[in-house]
């Protein structure tokens, strides 16, 4: 019966060793528009997992009990241009990550405008967009 415990006991803790080889991922998000403000309530998400969340008043962001592998970490929020940054989480290890988001540019394309005679002077008779390429 002891030599059975014996065996087991090693089991067992090898089992609860293993079973907490998770990483965290933490870091700041800031606004490049704003001088460095802290970005509130952006998006952070492990591309193609559930693993998500979003920054707090002060930016900061964590994921914990992540899985040790390689990932794309996202983080987006609406106008701004959306981030993808290979990472690699590694067992019981803490990534630190700090970027800053910039606005979207619209490119509004060309826009034609052209006078026609059949209508009154100075009435827009047709607009066009072309796309610049």
């Amino acid at each position: 019966m002891i030599q059975k415990i014996v065996l087991i006991i090693p089991f067992l803790f090898s089992a609860i060793l293993l079973a907490q080889e998770t990483s965290s991922i933490s870091g700041r998000v800031l606004d490049n528009e704003l001088s460095g403000e802290p970005m509130l309530f952006a998006d952070v998400m492990l591309k193609n997992t559930e693993w998500k969340t979003q920054t707090n008043f002060h930016g900061n962001f964590e994921i914990d009990d992540v899985d040790p592998g390689n990932y794309i970490l996202v983080i987006s929020f609406l106008g701004y241009d959306t981030l993808e940054i290979p990472i690699e989480a590694k067992p019981n290890g803490v990534l630190q990550i700090q970027r800053g988001l910039s606005s979207k540019t619209i490119d509004p394309g060309t826009v034609i405008v052209s006078n026609s005679e059949s209508m009154p002077y100075g009435s827009i008779a047709s607009m066009e967009k072309t796309a610049q390429k």
